[in-house]
């Protein structure tokens, strides 16, 4: 599939000599039709911020990756930490968790 794939930087949507900011994705299919879509904001900007649920799902998916394994139970634990923040006693129980058991 990738090598179906042509990015191309539209000058117009640069920042200081950056492709940053809105994207536009344009597809077309078998039959000649051309399909888009545009992104004015990328996700997790301040314009299009990622919800709890966004934030949770990256973080596993982060997680997933590590050197070494989590425990599933100890991932439970560190997104219930960071869910309640304002009740933790001490910041060293969260930073503790970090570390794959």
């Amino acid at each position: 599939l990738a090598q179906c794939v042509t990015p191309v930087v539209d000058p117009d949507r640069e920042i200081m000599g950056r492709a940053v900011g809105s994207v536009v994705m344009e597809v077309r299919t078998k039959d000649g039709r051309l399909l888009s879509k545009e992104s004015k904001f990328p996700k997790g900007s301040p314009e299009n911020p990622l919800s709890l649920d966004d934030c949770i799902a990256k973080f596993r998916k982060a997680a997933a990756h590590s050197y070494r394994s989590f425990h599933k139970s100890q991932l439970e634990r560190i997104i219930d930490m960071v869910g309640n923040l304002e009740n933790l006693r001490d910041a060293n129980t969260l930073i503790s968790s970090l570390v794959p058991t």
